[in-house]
């Protein structure tokens, strides 16, 4: 506690603030209590008080909100429709990565031996 007063350049802390302090802060686990320090000393530029580190301390609950109502099978139809619609516009068209695998297969006579094997093995994967 007094290397985190001297952060904020204010004077050690006595016996019975310390005692005030652990008496507060006893309940909580040691890294919890830690991780909090380290959270308000990120983010406040005055020295903390124990009300500060207990609420940093305090477990949050995490609300969730409800899932939207299931839709019909004419809605769900109609935004398949749509995403198929879209994909169709806005697609290009896949590019034959093996063509040239290909094109050497088909000029044999054109080709050395070396390039007519890995062409075959290019292809083998499909």
């Amino acid at each position: 506690m007094n290397a985190l007063m001297a952060i904020y350049y204010k004077p050690e802390l006595s016996n019975d603030a310390l005692r005030i302090w652990f008496g507060k802060l006893e309940k909580y686990d040691f890294d919890v209590v830690c991780k909090a320090f380290d959270k308000y000393i990120d983010s406040s530029s005055k020295p903390p008080e124990p009300s500060d580190i207990i609420s940093l301390c305090q477990h949050k609950v995490t609300i969730f909100s409800a899932l939207p109502s299931p839709l019909t099978r004419a809605a769900n139809k109609k935004h398949a429709d749509e995403v198929v619609e879209f994909v169709a516009k806005n697609m290009k068209p896949r590019k034959d990565y093996k063509a040239w695998a290909k094109k050497i297969l088909s000029d044999k006579d054109k080709c050395s031996d070396i390039q007519i094997r890995y062409a075959k093995e290019a292809l083998r994967d499909d």
